[in-house]
């Protein structure tokens, strides 16, 4: 076994020795999410197996919360560069083709459910030779691409330690088709299928075809190193098998670990965070088992039971319009010969404390009824939904700067990445309504401090309805006209609002100003004007126009 393997084993040997198992723990999370909640539960087989996901619909919620504001990066420098520095637009526009490119908003999204669930996302990037553009210019290739890892496949050599760029090595795990990794190797002619599955996240992560050399696949490990070249920090990677390399130590020519690691919440003295699924699957597990049980009761006792004489009655039959012989005695009565036992009642409290579980979660969690859609607007002013929903997203900022934080660490890695390896190619940069392309040498970057921090919109939901009350306040005082109204309504609310704006305008470049209109009367006729409705006024200054 190599030294990299090795080295992969003891990270292995560090998960298993945590409480629970990280491994057990996250295949856990993952079936609770998605509603796999009562294997293992020891329960009988005759009980209903009701599943209320309230962890699928929470998670669902708190990353929609957190991506509300619609967060993106930027780059900036700390001075005031010359008129005809560029380096910040070229840099800001590379990355916001980067962004599209990648499906940035969709993968965060990703990243944040991942978290949530496991308590760790990791962002990996790598040089691809894809040619961008589609090709149009032949001469350039290679291009900054994303991935995700999973936290099972993650591993540092200081697990005590957060800090991904003061490791000593970094290593991402994985498998793969034997046929791709062969492609991958110059020298590996050799490559087995193994069987080593056990890490691989979730339910399905052990499930493959076979080990056939067609469909078999290997576990690979790739390992970051920093080693001191010239004076500069050089990044170096290595992939292996476990006896042999794919390849090794190939300078890659940057700085940093191409590794960004964020953390739901993070955790003292270890390198993995700490999620939200883990905590709230005891109330989970009492919901589900305490509807099951009531509805287990209801199938069993709902019904009353009827009790009847053997003695008198032969046999009893539900048919309907079915007829049934009673033996009576003299002096007895029919009623006597048949009864019904009434069914049994359940307590109250069960559902009582059900409720309050639920109820508590919720509270806990911040997950109140503004975030979770269950207010009617009809019943609700709009500043008090929107005050509700921000104190529900007070438990959210600490996973939400920590997202902050992870997408930082992807700015700085992608400037070190375009700034070292993309050297002269072209960029789309976007000019008012128009775009062109620009030829920009990024190696110009190449030692050039850039500031990054990350702009978060304010186009939410809540802040739309927040808005709009505003709006309305303002409009009733008569403390703004009714254009300023319209011009400041938020895009979605009045159909065709631009159309509707012209038409107003247009309307009113037409029309004589009332002061002129008043002015043009004489003393008599101002003071008769000044006694009419207001919509006798009107018509009068209408008519005058015309």
């Amino acid at each position: 076994m190599i030294k990299e393997f090795e080295q992969f084993q003891k990270g292995i040997n560090y998960n298993n020795k945590l409480e629970p198992n990280f491994y057990d723990l996250v295949d856990v999370n993952y079936d609770f999410y998605f509603g796999r909640q009562w294997p293992g539960a020891g329960l009988s087989d005759d009980l209903p197996q009701p599943v209320f996901n309230n962890i699928n619909r929470f998670i669902t919620f708190f990353v929609a919360s957190i991506m509300a504001g619609k967060p993106t990066g930027v780059f900036s420098s700390p001075v005031t560069l010359e008129d005809s520095d560029k380096s910040d637009d070229i840099l800001n526009a590379s990355w916001k083709e980067f962004e599209e490119r990648v499906k940035l908003t969709w993968k965060i999204k990703q990243a944040l459910t991942d978290g949530a669930i496991t308590g760790d996302y990791i962002a990996h990037l790598l040089i691809t030779d894809d040619k961008p553009y589609n090709g149009v210019y032949s001469e350039v290739i290679g291009q900054v691409d994303f991935e995700l890892i999973d936290a099972n496949n993650f591993y540092v050599a200081n697990p005590n330690s957060s800090n991904i760029q003061e490791q000593l090595y970094i290593q991402i795990a994985g498998r793969d088709l034997i046929s791709n990794l062969k492609k991958e190797s110059k020298e590996v002619e050799e490559i087995r299928a193994d069987n080593d599955t056990a890490q691989q996240a979730g339910k399905y992560g052990s499930v493959e075809l076979d080990d056939s050399e067609e469909t078999g696949k290997a576990t690979y490990v790739i390992t970051y190193t920093k080693k001191e070249v010239e004076g500069e920090t050089r990044v170096f990677v290595s992939k292996c098998v476990k006896d042999s390399y794919i390849y090794e130590d190939i300078d890659l020519g940057i700085s940093r670990y191409p590794v960004a690691l964020g953390h739901w919440e993070e955790q003292k003295n270890t390198y993995h965070g700490f999620n939200f699924v883990t905590s709230a699957i005891p109330t989970q597990i009492y919901i589900n088992r305490g509807f099951a049980m009531a509805m287990y009761n209801t199938m069993t006792t709902a019904f009353s039971k009827l009790l009847y004489d053997n003695n008198k009655i032969s046999g009893w039959s539900n048919k309907i319009g079915g007829a049934i012989g009673v033996d009576l005695r003299p002096g007895e009565r029919l009623s006597e010969s048949a009864t019904y036992i009434a069914p049994g009642n359940m307590s109250p409290q069960v559902m009582q404390m059900i409720d309050m579980a639920q109820q508590y979660m919720k509270e806990t969690v911040g997950a109140n009824d503004a975030l979770l859609g269950n207010i009617n607007p009809e019943q609700a002013s709009g500043i008090s939904i929107s005050v509700a929903s921000k104190q529900s997203g007070i438990p959210l900022e600490n996973p939400k700067m920590n997202m902050y934080n992870w997408l930082e660490d992807i700015m700085l890695n992608y400037y070190d990445i375009v700034s070292n390896l993309y050297g002269e190619r072209p960029v789309v940069m976007q000019n008012d309504d128009t775009s062109q392309i620009e030829m920009f040498d990024f190696s110009q970057l190449k030692g050039m401090y850039k500031s990054v921090h990350i702009d978060v919109g304010t186009s939410s939901y809540w802040s739309e309805i927040a808005s709009m009350q505003t709006l309305d306040n303002l409009l009733d005082r008569g403390l703004i006209e009714f254009m300023d109204y319209l011009e400041r309504v938020p895009e979605g609310y009045i159909k065709d609002k631009q159309e509707l704006i012209n038409n107003l305008k247009e309307k009113m470049e037409g029309e004589i100003p009332p002061e002129e209109f008043i002015a043009s009367l004489t003393p008599e006729q101002q003071e008769q004007f000044a006694q009419l409705p207001p919509e006798e006024q009107q018509r009068m200054m209408q008519e005058a126009m015309v």
